[in-house]
């Protein structure tokens, strides 16, 4: 089961996934991008950070919220991915595909980005 939280604030819309992003998150995935079609946005932060895995269903799924976002001519990119789902994107050599924006650090250091 995946937890998918949707924040605005401001001109950004922040959605933060908790679980695993699978096939079988499919509806509420689909939940979501109605809910976002609602919000005015001119960006969209997909945050990672507590996905612990993801399939290639999941990874089509991170590209229609990016198509989403490309026909409300809004920005979007993904935070906060960790080494499972980092090793998962560049197998399917969907690494480049995607926008990346830097994490910031809990202790107030650099921010991270995958690399």
């Amino acid at each position: 089961m995946v937890t998918m939280v949707c924040e605005q604030g401001g001109e950004t819309a922040l959605v933060v996934f908790q679980g695993d992003l699978t096939h079988a998150v499919f509806d509420s995935f689909s939940q979501l991008l109605d809910r976002l079609h609602t919000i005015e946005a001119e960006r969209y932060i997909l945050d990672l950070s507590e996905v612990g895995f993801i399939d290639s269903s999941g990874i089509g799924m991170l590209l229609m919220a990016q198509d989403h976002a490309e026909q409300r001519a809004c920005g979007c990119a993904l935070r906060g991915i960790g080494p499972a789902v980092w090793q998962t994107l560049m197998q399917a050599h969907a690494s480049d595909l995607f926008f990346f924006e830097p994490t910031p650090d809990p202790d107030g250091d650099a921010a991270t980005v995958a690399a």
